[in-house]
């Protein structure tokens, strides 16, 4: 196939999944989107989505628990530690990493760090990112330049992962209880009827809850990247009842 049949093929299909998501009633749009009282927890709904779950799943499962209420001062107290962290080594590195947003062609050397801090340089790359006006360029190339100026320079992560440790502890019963509803929703039992198997009680009430009087019985949300246009498609295929 020819680059330019190749790239009416993408866009066609670009065009195709942009009125799908435009045509989806507003109501399931607004449900599909994270749950803005758990804007501060995707630590605990990424801990859970290593389950296997989806996200959706995953934020039920955690306001099933009340966890945006219960642990309100120590999530506020661990974020806050990020934030600070974060903006010192903005502040201290400003044009150095903004450099690494207009050299492409560099090689950074791999180094090593402690996993436990990634999120913070997650966000540094993510707030890089957001100011990239063209084409965007290899992520994975810009967090290793963020992780080299790190390492070059002296910051104090204590407080940080003080508060982190702090929190993760404090929070595991929570997380404990809703992987436990989430086993529950995501595993089928045998039908009574027959030997099929079909959604669990716990699922049923999960759709019922999540989702109001929307008849959505599953969907699979997929996040498209265009690089070459740089703008973000969302498709969705929804399975009503």
């Amino acid at each position: 196939m020819s680059n330019e049949n190749q790239n009416l093929q993408e866009n066609e299909i670009e065009d195709e999944m942009e009125n799908d998501f435009l045509e989806l009633d507003e109501n399931i749009i607004n449900k599909l989107v994270p749950k803005d009282e758990l804007k501060n927890f995707e630590i605990d709904i990424n801990e859970i989505m290593k389950s296997g779950c989806n996200r959706q799943i995953a934020e039920y499962a955690l306001m099933k628990y009340n966890i945006q209420e219960k642990l309100k001062k120590e999530n506020q107290d661990y974020i806050e530690s990020k934030t600070e962290i974060k903006n010192d080594i903005i502040n201290k590195l400003g044009p150095k990493l903004s450099d690494l947003l207009k050299d492409e062609n560099r090689r950074d050397e791999d180094v090593e760090y402690d996993p436990f801090f990634e999120e913070v340089i997650d966000e540094i790359v993510k707030d890089l990112l957001t100011k990239k006006t063209k084409n965007i360029i290899d992520v994975n190339l810009i967090k290793k330049g963020v992780v080299q100026l790190i390492s070059n320079e002296n910051y104090n992560f204590d407080k940080f992962k003080n508060d982190k440790e702090k929190y993760i502890k404090i929070r595991e019963p929570i997380i404990e209880a809703a992987l436990r509803l989430v086993k529950k929703i995501v595993n089928k039992k045998k039908s009574e009827d027959s030997e099929e198997f079909e959604d669990s009680d716990e699922y049923k009430e999960f759709v019922k809850e999540y989702y109001g009087n929307e008849k959505i019985e599953a969907f699979i949300w997929i996040l498209f990247i265009k690089i070459k246009k740089n703008i973000i498609i969302f498709k969705y295929t929804i399975i009503n009842s």
